[in-house]
């Protein structure tokens, strides 16, 4: 599609949930309704063609990192795995807690929320990991040393925070409320 969005081509006739673009291809998230199975990894190239299956597990939360795709496992109570893109490997668990909420990445380092207020980092390759805040950030983005996050205790309050990526507590950065 041009950036005026003529000549827009259709590529893929089937619904999907969630795409990431790496390098000439698309991996998407699509669903198996009829097996109840969603979230499912697949891939194809850039102008839509060769599609197919990635890796047969149903995730959430799909990224990409240096080679890796990294997602949460739904078939292993919402654990933070990754898979290489390139090699066989196998599949790696990268955070062994439960119910992992959103991660995002900075530095060598994954950020992430789990069933409990506080926020976490963990080294990218599993081994050092540390609370960074005892709340928990709610659609996380990290720019420059800090962890950016929402806030609002109801729907009609809009409260961006930031947290320090070294730890320590958080700023309030903006806040309104909807009327």
């Amino acid at each position: 599609m041009k950036t005026d969005g003529s000549q827009c081509v259709q590529i893929c006739n089937h619904p999907i949930s969630r795409f990431l673009i790496v390098n000439d291809e698309i991996f998407y998230l699509q669903n198996h309704e009829s097996e109840n199975r969603y979230n499912i990894i697949y891939k194809m190239d850039i102008d839509g063609s060769n599609g197919q299956l990635f890796y047969d597990l149903s995730v959430e939360s799909l990224q990409y990192h240096d080679e890796w795709l990294y997602f949460i496992n739904r078939e292993d109570e919402g654990r933070l795995y990754r898979l290489p893109l390139k090699d066989k490997k196998p599949l790696e668990c990268i955070v062994n807690v439960p119910c992992i909420n959103e991660f995002a990445f900075n530095g060598g380092w994954i950020y992430y929320t789990i069933d409990d207020p506080n926020t976490y980092a963990i080294e990218i390759n599993g081994d050092s990991s540390r609370k960074i805040s005892e709340r928990r950030g709610v659609h996380m983005g990290i720019a420059g040393n800090h962890l950016y996050c929402e806030g609002g205790r109801y729907v009609r309050d809009c409260v961006l925070n930031r947290i320090p990526l070294s730890g320590g507590d958080e700023e309030l950065v903006v806040s309104f409320t909807l009327h």
